[in-house]
């Protein structure tokens, strides 16, 4: 596999922002990989830093490797790509994998069946229905989630769901100002590099969750879902 040099650089050729007599520059990122020097703002330190705070500062120095993990990541699952737009990859790097779940397996069926419950029930139209149904409203949906309208397999899917946020619960948290921290969003580099997926099995497991062929199949599921998402770009 073709190698990469990454290095974090203070962008000293762009306007600088004055706190008083401090000096200030936005962190950038150098990747060389196939012959290509790609360069770019980096996604994990949105802040601009004083020399001082960027050689020094322990947190924008963890971040600095983590973010450096994280490109080192994608440039294995893209060993076959000529352009590797890492911009986009570490753009994703900064958003929980969860909703994927339930954007890409879930929300479908759910919507199927519970317009067929909803139109037996009452014999509306179905077009009626779904024009007096907000469908992006998350109250609605964790209000139908805890319903038994839909097929065992949907159920266990929604329990899974539920599994998957209460695991992000105990182990991955953000913080208040919604700055990013290194290894607290439950990314697709904490999945499938950094362990996660290997922890939510063994913390669902404890939790007695469904059988372990669901709990297996499901995360199968899960993990296709992780890598079309990669391939595609598109943003949860």
């Amino acid at each position: 596999m073709a190698k990469i040099t990454v290095k974090h650089y203070l962008n000293t050729r762009l306007k600088p922002l004055l706190v008083g007599e401090v000096v200030k520059y936005p962190v950038y990122v150098s990747a060389n990989y196939k012959g290509h020097d790609h360069k770019f703002k980096s996604i994990w330190i949105k802040n601009r830093l004083s020399e001082t705070e960027f050689q020094d500062n322990k947190t924008i120095k963890e971040l600095i490797e983590y973010e450096k993990s994280i490109i080192n990541e994608i440039v294995i699952f893209e060993r076959e790509a000529v352009n590797i737009d890492f911009n986009l990859h570490l753009f994703h790097s900064t958003f929980s994998i969860v909703n994927l779940f339930l954007r890409g397996s879930l929300t479908t069926e759910m919507i199927e069946q519970l317009l067929k419950f909803i139109e037996d029930k009452t014999g509306l139209d179905l077009e009626f229905i779904e024009l007096n149904i907000n469908f992006k409203s998350v109250k609605f949906w964790v209000n139908s989630m805890n319903s038994n309208i839909y097929k065992k397999e949907t159920q266990t899917k929604i329990r899974y769901y539920f599994m998957l946020l209460m695991f992000e619960d105990n182990f991955f948290t953000t913080s208040e100002n919604n700055e990013l921290i290194a290894g607290k969003v439950l990314n697709f580099y904490e999945w499938k590099k950094n362990g996660a997926r290997e922890k939510f099995i063994k913390f669902a497991t404890e939790k007695d969750f469904s059988s372990n062929s669901d709990l297996i199949s499901l995360t199968q599921i899960h993990d296709n879902l992780i890598n079309k998402w990669i391939i595609d770009g598109y943003t949860i």
